[in-house]
């Protein structure tokens, strides 16, 4: 088992220096979008604000790209 541990955990470490943070603001009536932050980011961070939740993510730059036009399209 201590080795399937340590492959893990290698893995683990290669792909989280793939990913990049980023900060995106989800207005409260999209719930579809903090569905998918929570889907295909690890949030670091979250924070409520009048209009909406402001989430600090760490994930790959393809998905983190898509949920961020598609953020920045929801204030819009």
């Amino acid at each position: 088992q201590g080795d399937v541990d340590e492959l893990r955990h290698a893995l683990l470490a290669t792909v989280r220096r793939q990913e990049i943070e980023a900060t995106l603001f989800v207005p409260y009536d999209r719930g579809d979008l903090v569905s998918a932050v929570y889907r295909d980011t690890r949030v670091l961070k979250s924070e409520g604000h009048r209009d909406g939740t402001e989430f600090v993510v760490s994930g790959s730059p393809h998905l983190v790209a898509a949920l961020r036009s598609k953020c920045e399209e929801a204030q819009s």
